[in-house]
C-alpha cells in the first residue's frame, strides 16, 4: 500500500507484468480507508503505462493506493497530467 498523499495529477498508471493466471489489482483509497471506486481495477499482461483509473474527482484530496499482486510483477506506478498516448518504446 502506499503512503497517503494529495493527488494533483489526472490518471494513475502503472508499469506491470502478469504472469499467464496473475494479476495486479489496484484499488484507490481516502484518509478513512474506504475505496474511492465502484469496484477495483485488475490488471493482466504486460504495459509499460497502463492507464488504471481517471483521479480528476479527487484532484487535491488525499488519497493511498493499494496493490494487490499475484503471480505479478509492479514495476512503478505514476500519477499524471494526462494519459500517455501513442507508440511506448
Amino acid at each position: 500500500m502506499s503512503k497517503m498523499a494529495v493527488q494533483d495529477g489526472a490518471t494513475l498508471q502503472i508499469n506491470a507484468d502478469t504472469e499467464p493466471g496473475g494479476q495486479v489489482r489496484v484499488q484507490l483509497l481516502d484518509e478513512a480507508g474506504d475505496g474511492l471506486l465502484e469496484k477495483e481495477t485488475i490488471f493482466e499482461g504486460d504495459d509499460l503505462g497502463f492507464c488504471v483509473a481517471d483521479l480528476s474527482s479527487w484532484k487535491d484530496r488525499t488519497l493511498c493506493i493499494r496493490f494487490s499482486l499475484r503471480r505479478a510483477r509492479l514495476y512503478a506506478f505514476a500519477i499524471v497530467d494526462s494519459e500517455v498516448t501513442g507508440p511506448r518504446s
